[in-house]
């Protein structure tokens, strides 16, 4: 099984963080048992944990190692950070193209769509919409660090770090808040979702 990808030696794949999440889960199933969790609960802590190592997937790997790609990417790194609200939203829009403005905008809403939807159905605390915007703030907030934490580490911007992206997960966690809400006649019959009624 191989850490690095098949292009090159020089960055590392995200499978790397699935082999390390793997005795992860196991350690959080054996806990769930001992604590009786219920089963319907169980597969939601494992569909969330899936969902988790998902979006480190996507946001974080692959991750440059070899010092000449460094080096050369560093050269030649056209990504830059955007710490004004709106900007790249606007930039985006700006271009006209259709596919343009949907991959990103979109693809940013609907990777914290689940993120809405499953905090409630694991934690009774989050009940309330406030609640699931201050999460997905955190959540987004914490991608974004990591991304400009591992540039600064490496010396160039190697993903961007957008406060738009913040303010798009937010929106997708809000959606999928308002998802589960209307779900409630269904989710309601499998789980204990009476906070949120």
């Amino acid at each position: 099984m191989r850490l690095f990808s098949e292009e090159s030696n020089a960055v590392i794949d995200a499978i790397l963080l699935h082999i390390i999440a793997m005795p992860v889960y196991i350690v959080i199933l054996i806990t769930g048992i001992k604590k009786k969790i219920s089963m319907h609960k169980q597969i939601i802590i494992l569909l969330f944990f899936i969902y988790l190592i998902g979006v480190l997937s996507v946001t974080l790997f692959p991750l440059p190692v070899q010092k000449e790609l460094i080096i050369y990417r560093r050269e030649l790194s056209y990504v830059t950070n955007n710490f004004i609200p709106f900007t790249t939203i606007i930039e985006i829009i700006d271009q006209g193209n259709i596919k343009s403005v949907i991959r990103p905008l979109i693809a940013n809403i609907i990777l914290f769509i689940p993120l809405g939807s499953f905090l409630p159905l694991l934690f009774q605390r989050v009940s309330k919409l406030s609640v699931v915007f201050i999460w997905g703030f955190v959540g987004s907030i914490s991608v974004e660090f990591l991304q400009y934490l591992v540039s600064l580490l490496i010396g160039y911007t190697y993903r961007s770090t957008d406060i738009d992206d913040v303010i798009l997960n937010i929106v997708g966690a809000i959606i999928g808040f308002s998802m589960l809400k209307l779900s409630l006649p269904v989710t309601g019959k499998f789980l204990n979702v009476s906070h949120l009624e």
